[in-house]
């Protein structure tokens, strides 16, 4: 977490987080018949600030939401490896 800083004259301070966590993420690779495959998955947790403005009221806002990162793909070789034909998703 960040120490208090400065926003505006209606705020006077925020403890915000430096990076974002990842608690989970899942790789699965190989080969499927004549395919080549692989998909990579991600989650980032919901991550908040508290802010305090110039009043004493202290707020917790969402910085960052929860969040799903996806990526696949898939190969096959042709005329012996010296072509192939692929696509990512």
């Amino acid at each position: 977490m960040q120490p208090p800083t400065p926003l505006s004259d209606a705020t006077d301070a925020t403890d915000a987080p430096d990076a974002t966590t990842i608690p989970a993420t899942a790789k699965l690779s190989g080969q499927v018949g004549p395919w080549s495959i692989g998909v990579l998955e991600a989650v980032t947790s919901r991550e908040t600030a508290s802010v305090r403005s110039s009043t004493g009221v202290t707020d917790d806002f969402v910085v960052e939401p929860l969040a799903n990162y996806f990526v696949g793909r898939a190969r096959r070789e042709l005329r012996q490896g010296q072509s192939f034909v692929g696509a990512v998703l």
